[in-house]
């Protein structure tokens, strides 16, 4: 299906494919060069964990597109993990900690020093939310069995292997050197646990690097900062980062312990996307997804088409990536829709800029190139999407998993937007290559 007169602004949830994806995926010419490009695709297909040639050569494709992103990132102690994409990625690595900790704990009976502690801001994704209640719910399974089946009629089930989570505000983004979180973090330990050096290994604070809905973006600084000052492990949330923040910002901290990316963010084949995993971190034992592949950590033939995609989208955002026009695009129509709607235009990330831009000497408040999220005060948000679809714009609103259900955003609720404008937040999340027309 081709598209006429119509324009595509979600790119926040999932972008269009890369030109040289498309061009290696669904050129359908008889020229020769097609064909060669069509044959190089074809010859991926095969079954990456069998032993003859064709295997091998799936599998040649998975350690280069492997190296290619560790290359990219800077990141030589860390290993790849291929997965579905963020959602996936992030239930994989934040389930697949507790469950850990909590199965140890479990073989090893109950401590007075069992404890957990998982972190994340009101502003996560839904699927960082969803997995801590699903982590807790498991909890509570483990703290039942051991009730259960252990004969000690002493035995308390505060005793027990327990996960506290800790959901933080919106971090200020404007003050790299804030010590709110993890002050925060290490206070919650102390009061739970009671001695802070047994928080090292037992604590894990997810950081979103990018928001998916208002485009606001915290430095990574912050987050190692909170590492070294509690001990906790660190994923961050990486997948809104990639064509939205300038390449300077790509450069990722090597002290930080995990790092998930979605390919159809930037232009990959949608279904696949990848994790990065210090060497520090062992494999779980007891991983999300089981069966073989990928060293046990995700189990599963691997997608070596969608893989193969992700290098390609890669290579093309380098050397095609450009920030200034990218910023350029989105100044300009944030400028003219403040212009035409204004007293009656709410735009959360200027309000924000607004609230923390000034309060550090020389900081800079750091947001998304591509997207601009915004309210009409008294106008619904489903109304705003169907009146710009009419008119050939193509809007999201909200999370791309779940911009269909009419609630409530949390993320707005957090910066204190009232509940009748966090209803409406139709964005805007312009393309690499908007220009002012």
């Amino acid at each position: 299906m081709i598209l006429i007169n119509r324009l595509y602004l979600d790119f926040n949830a999932t972008s269009p494919l890369s030109p040289m994806v498309r061009e290696r995926f669904f050129s359908c010419s008889d020229r020769s060069s097609d064909l060669e490009l069509a044959s190089d695709v074809q010859g991926h297909f095969a079954n990456p964990g069998a032993k003859y040639f064709s295997a091998q050569e799936s599998l040649k494709v998975i350690h280069q597109t492997a190296e290619f992103i560790l290359t990219l990132f800077k990141l030589p102690k860390h290993r790849v993990i291929f997965h579905s994409g963020g959602t996936e990625g992030i239930n994989l690595l934040l389930k697949g900690w507790a469950v850990e900790k909590l199965q140890l704990e479990a073989r090893s009976g109950p401590k007075s020093n069992s404890k957990l502690l998982l972190c994340y801001s009101t502003a996560d994704h839904p699927c960082v939310v969803g997995s801590v209640d699903w982590i807790c719910r498991v909890d509570d399974a483990y703290a039942n069995l051991f009730a259960q089946h252990r004969p000690q009629p002493q035995l308390l089930r505060t005793q027990l292997p327990r996960l506290h989570q800790l959901e933080l505000g919106i971090l200020d983004n404007a003050l790299p050197d804030d010590k709110q979180w993890a002050t925060k973090i290490s206070e919650q330990f102390s009061e739970q646990f009671g001695d802070n050096a047994l928080m090292v290994g037992r604590s894990l604070l997810n950081f979103t690097y990018v928001n998916n809905e208002t485009g606001v973006a915290w430095p990574l600084k912050l987050a190692s900062n909170i590492k070294s000052q509690c001990g906790a492990l660190v994923h961050v949330d990486a997948v809104q980062l990639l064509g939205r923040l300038s390449p300077e910002y790509w450069q990722l901290a090597p002290d930080l312990d995990f790092y998930t990316f979605s390919g159809h963010k930037f232009g990959a084949l949608p279904g696949i996307g990848f994790s990065l995993v210090s060497n520090n971190i062992p494999p779980f034992t007891l991983p999300l997804i089981s069966g073989g592949g990928q060293r046990a950590e995700r189990g599963g033939s691997e997608n070596v088409l969608g893989i193969y995609s992700l290098k390609l989208a890669l290579e093309d955002l380098v050397a095609h990536y450009n920030y200034e026009e990218n910023l350029q695009g989105r100044n300009y129509l944030e400028e003219r829709l403040q212009q035409l709607l204004g007293e009656r235009g709410v735009f959360f990330a200027k309000e924000a800029e607004r609230k923390w831009g000034g309060r550090a000497a020389g900081a800079t408040f750091l947001r998304s190139s591509n997207t601009i999220a915004f309210a009409i005060k008294g106008v619904s948000a489903d109304s705003i999407q169907m009146a710009l679809d009419l008119q050939g714009i193509e809007v999201g609103r909200g999370a791309a998993c779940s911009s269909g259900i009419n609630q409530t955003s949390r993320v707005l609720k957090a910066m204190g937007v009232e509940e009748t404008l966090s209803k409406v937040i139709p964005t805007e999340r312009t393309s690499p290559s908007l220009l002012p027309q």
